[in-house]
């Protein structure tokens, strides 16, 4: 199908469509070999040879959606390093899939697994609304009452939590019941039926949506019919604007910085690592003698320390220039010594205060990438699009070390891997904000993808294919 070239570029994912056009007006365009320098001009990318400064673009991948019956024992990702068997493994088509949503291990039943992001984000975003139906065998047999407070909601350690519907299908000394919510937060379902008393045996989710999970066998998946593909798109919005707001959270080397650079560029939007301030303070205490387990000297520290993040100052393949009190601290600030620091320094609550108020203030002037480790839940939880990356931490540690190696500096993979390990668990315990996805993340598992491949997920969230990519 024809198409505007502008548009065209926008969809494979090359530039925003204003980009596009600056792009085509400067001549750097070429269509079956002639240089484009006009609007106007209607592409098939599957047909046409188009070229952005002699290099070929090529038509982004059919949309594909798959049903899978998944079986206990077999885990929501794409790839696991404990060699357990994933969903994909189930799934053995020749597409870069990934699953909608997540299931947990002892969990079974209806999981859907596409390269659709945009279609992935609404049926995942709890303003949208999207139903998922279970049904769970359960200890013992829940009463009227008990199913009702279900409804009415119930305090979990991690807030209320209301189930939409909930009955009992068959009673017995361990009973079915049936159970429909339209969060997403992890293990649900069960700390709900354990807050009532009446702790989960099996838990099958049997709809997501309009999407019913029938008959299909355990572990069997099929393709979805053309007719529950329209069922599921129309809760696509009809005109979609892009995100004023973007919020990227993740563990360390999970790629936030280089994606989230990389968005901002692509997009037009400017870039903001909240992560550079926690270290600067972290670099700033440790080059003044200030003791990092000192909670009340770090923190007046950092009231005190002016913190400046520009673009790149110097042509060393920095990302940005970091500036402390004038003092250009870029590379400073991603030593192993700031590594091992910057975790309890992030933790302190005055530290945090400090520096979260300037970041939203930051943000407000969008529109903005801003990556972290708790923008989406802290920083900016009213996001427009919030994006948790992840990868295991064995890959994490792999790409530190490679990183600090070509610094030119020394380092020892498994010192590095240990220094991870620890961080990941001071951020996922600490009292204060703790590291997590929000409630309402796109989470994407980066450990099987290159950074090209991240960032088309990405992108598709924010200009999803056949809408608006330069609206505002």
């Amino acid at each position: 199908m024809k198409e505007r070239l502008q548009k065209a570029l926008a969809r494979a994912g090359v530039a925003s469509r204003r980009q596009a056009e600056e792009m085509i007006r400067a001549g750097r365009v070429r269509v079956n070999g002639a240089v484009v320098a006009e609007m106007g001009v209607r592409v098939d990318l599957t047909t046409d040879r188009i070229e952005v400064d002699g290099r070929p673009v090529d038509a982004p991948p059919a949309f594909v959606y798959y049903m899978l019956h998944k079986p206990r024992g077999v885990v929501s990702t794409v790839r696991d390093e404990g060699g357990r068997r994933t969903v994909r493994d189930l799934v053995p088509v020749a597409e870069r899939v990934y699953p909608v949503g997540r299931l947990d291990m002892d969990s079974e039943g209806l999981i859907l697994l596409t390269n659709d992001g945009a279609l992935t984000h609404v049926l995942t975003h709890p303003r949208f609304a999207h139903e998922k139906e279970y049904h769970v065998l359960v200890v013992g047999e829940p009463t009227g009452e008990a199913l009702q407070r279900l409804q009415q909601g119930v305090s979990l350690a991690d807030g209320m939590a209301r189930a939409d519907e909930a009955s009992l299908l068959m009673p017995s000394q361990n009973s079915w019941v049936r159970v429909v919510v339209h969060e997403g937060r992890k293990h649900l379902v069960r700390q709900m039926l354990e807050a009532i008393g009446h702790p989960v045996l099996r838990l099958v989710r049997v709809r997501m949506g309009p999407l019913r999970l029938g008959k299909l066998p355990v572990g069997h998946y099929r393709t979805l019919s053309p007719d529950e593909i329209a069922n599921l798109r129309k809760g696509l919005p009809q005109t979609m604007t892009r995100p004023r707001t973007i919020a990227i959270d993740g563990p360390a080397a999970s790629g936030k910085s280089t994606i989230g650079e990389l968005i901002a560029k692509r997009c037009g939007y400017f870039y903001f690592d909240t992560g550079v301030m926690y270290r600067a303070a972290t670099w700033a205490a440790l080059d003044r003698g200030v003791d990092i387990r000192d909670e009340a000297a770090v923190t007046a520290l950092t009231r005190q320390l002016h913190i400046e993040v520009k673009p790149p100052t110097v042509a060393d393949g920095r990302q940005y220039t970091v500036l402390a009190d004038g003092l250009d601290i870029t590379w400073q600030i991603r030593t192993p010594a700031v590594d091992a620091g910057v975790s309890p320094v992030s933790a302190y609550p005055g530290v945090r205060e400090a520096l979260v108020a300037q970041q939203r203030r930051i943000a407000a002037e969008g529109p903005i990438v801003m990556a972290g480790r708790d923008i989406g839940t802290v920083v900016l939880p009213d996001a427009d699009l919030k994006i948790y990356l992840d990868a295991t931490p064995e890959v994490r540690a792999r790409r530190r070390h490679l990183e600090i190696l070509a610094r030119g500096e020394p380092s020892d993979y498994d010192e590095v891997l240990k220094a991870m390990l620890r961080r990941d668990k001071i951020d996922s315990t600490r009292a204060i904000a703790p590291l997590r996805p929000a409630d309402d993340a796109v989470i994407i598992d980066t450990t099987d993808l290159s950074i090209m491949e991240v960032v088309a997920r990405v992108e598709q969230l924010i200009c999803p294919a056949g809408r608006p990519s330069d609206a505002s």
